[in-house]
């Protein structure tokens, strides 16, 4: 996986984090790969950040309908 356009808010002991996944493996025996934008909320507790909430949305293939990258 790689990480890339990460761009991380924080307001105060809780912390935003924005950007996009590009990701390939194998899960359940079958290759996959792709790219997500995806949003963590981080919230820090007695020293340590704790991620509390996290969401994930596919994006389109490379070329498809635009033909660019997301």
């Amino acid at each position: 996986a790689e990480v890339r356009d990460l761009d991380i808010r924080t307001y105060g002991n809780t912390a935003v984090g924005l950007g996009m996944l590009d990701w390939s493996g194998t899960a359940a025996g079958s290759p996959f790969q792709g790219t997500a934008r995806f949003q963590h909320v981080w919230v820090s507790r007695e020293g340590s950040w704790q991620l509390v909430a996290s969401q994930l949305t596919n994006q389109p293939a490379f070329g498809a309908a635009s033909g660019r990258r997301p």
